[in-house]
């Protein structure tokens, strides 16, 4: 073995013992009260989130079934996709700078045509996403 491979070895071993010693304190910890407290507040935390991402994909599923007139994971997909597309135009507008009402009520006319036709949607679809993406501008203007 080389001097070269000795040094490898021996900080692969003194990691591992690292790395041993940080788990072997966490599970410490997270046995100690004040681990029970930290437990019981992660699933807390995290069953929060799972509340509001359920209220969230609720709320996208029932404008994608008013937009569309169906549900499904690829009308989902285009209709964040169309939503993105919204914002990433505005976010290289200088960060939206001197966004009104009547620029951004444009850009989503203007995105939602671009994809209508890529997607040959009817024009009632395009009226109505439009109409559901304009509602969002409260949102995007606190954004920007």
């Amino acid at each position: 073995m080389t001097h070269s491979t000795q040094t490898h070895d021996h900080s692969t071993l003194f990691g591992l013992a690292i790395a041993g010693a940080l788990a072997a304190g966490l599970g410490l910890f997270l046995r100690s009260e004040k681990g029970q407290e930290v437990r019981e507040d992660l699933s807390e935390k995290a069953h929060e989130l799972a509340q509001r991402f359920q209220q969230k994909r609720e709320d996208l599923q029932g404008k994608v079934s008013k937009v569309f007139g169906d549900l499904s994971d690829d009308l989902e997909t285009s209709y964040l996709e169309v939503q993105g597309k919204v914002l990433a135009d505005i976010h290289s507008m200088k960060k939206g700078a001197n966004l009104t009402q009547d620029k951004f009520e444009s850009l989503v006319d203007k995105v939602v045509e671009q994809f209508s036709e890529d997607r040959k949607w009817s024009s009632s679809v395009s009226k109505e996403l439009k109409s559901h993406l304009k509602q969002d501008w409260k949102e995007v203007k606190a954004q920007f």
